[in-house]
């Protein structure tokens, strides 16, 4: 007979140290209700902390979300840009070649002899001036330098 409404069940003999022999644990209606107390309060912790790692991962998406439109954003803007140089590069390039260098009268002499000859691949002249430099019309290996004028 046990007192206090409860049941005695041997469920776990526990030492209380290395002299004393085992003792068993009395289960009581008040002990069932404590443990379950204690078994909901961890599963709700527990349920906490993976709705904290849900949102965690929602709020990431989002940001991942938003950077990936920003970045699109800027592709496009870079892509406009890169347009627009291109379309003023275009425009200001023959004011840029009225200018009287050396470069520029070069260049114009090379774009003549592309006209003429298909392609502006030049070889090299392994006899060089004594300058070490030579003018596009020596360059290019043709007869007549009159077609570069």
């Amino acid at each position: 007979a046990v007192s206090g409404g409860g049941q005695h069940i041997p469920t776990n003999q526990i030492p209380n140290n290395d002299t004393e022999a085992p003792t068993t644990i009395d289960f009581h209606p008040q002990n069932s209700t404590c443990e379950a107390a204690n078994a909901r309060k961890m599963m709700d912790e527990l349920l906490n902390k993976q709705s904290k790692c849900t949102n965690e991962i929602l709020l990431a998406e989002q940001e991942l979300l938003r950077a990936q439109q920003r970045l699109e954003a800027a592709k496009r803007n870079k892509d406009h840009m890169d347009a627009k140089v291109n379309e003023v590069a275009e425009q200001l390039t023959d004011s840029l070649l009225k200018e009287h260098t050396r470069w520029n009268a070069q260049y114009k002499k090379l774009k003549k002899y592309k006209e003429v000859t298909g392609h502006c691949d030049l070889k090299r002249n392994p006899t060089r001036s004594s300058k070490g430099r030579k003018d596009l019309a020596n360059d290019t290996g043709i007869d007549d330098p009159s077609i570069l004028s």
